[in-house]
């Protein structure tokens, strides 16, 4: 509640409205990630991967204010608009993050770095069938070959999307 998160059957009902309501191939062709990466310094080494004058790694990075936003009133965190990106990256915090599940449920193709924590389900996804591995150690890189690859075997990622998440 103090970050404005709706109850799971409501915001999973608005994430499905919103996946039906635009087609992975019309979504935005990057890797999109939005949060906190004054948690953890894998999170602040994300940045380095945002879009500059010197490198596209195909990734849009967004930093959340949360004291700001409250003071806005959640005007730009609601989760269910962040799913216009064909890509959606994982990435934990302090430790497991709690927008695992909503990222997962974007139908986009999941782009997960490393994790060391594990919740009850992430133990049974495997990589390259319910997301795509990203290495921690050399992230840039790594997430322009996973949208490079997925933005020219379109067929191969929508089918992958379908199968992780049939809405």
């Amino acid at each position: 509640a103090e970050i404005n998160i709706k109850p799971w059957e409501s915001l999973l009902r608005e994430l499905k409205e919103g996946n039906n309501g635009r087609n992975w191939i019309d979504r935005e062709p990057y890797a999109y990630w939005k949060g906190n990466p004054f948690v953890a310094e894998t999170r602040r080494d994300l940045l380095t991967c945002n879009l500059s004058d010197k490198h596209d790694w195909n990734a849009r990075l967004y930093v959340q204010d949360w004291i700001l936003e409250s003071k806005r009133g959640f005007q730009q965190s609601n989760l269910a608009s962040q799913c216009a990106h064909r890509y959606k990256i994982y990435i934990e915090g302090y430790a497991w993050s709690v927008s695992e599940k909503y990222i997962l449920a974007c139908d986009s193709m999941t782009l997960l770095v490393k994790p060391y924590f594990h919740d009850f389900f992430i133990r049974y996804l495997q990589p390259l069938r319910h997301y795509w591995p990203i290495r921690d150690k050399d992230k840039c890189k790594s997430i322009k070959f996973a949208v490079d690859w997925g933005n020219t075997h379109k067929q191969k990622v929508i089918s992958f999307v379908d199968y992780i998440i049939p809405m």
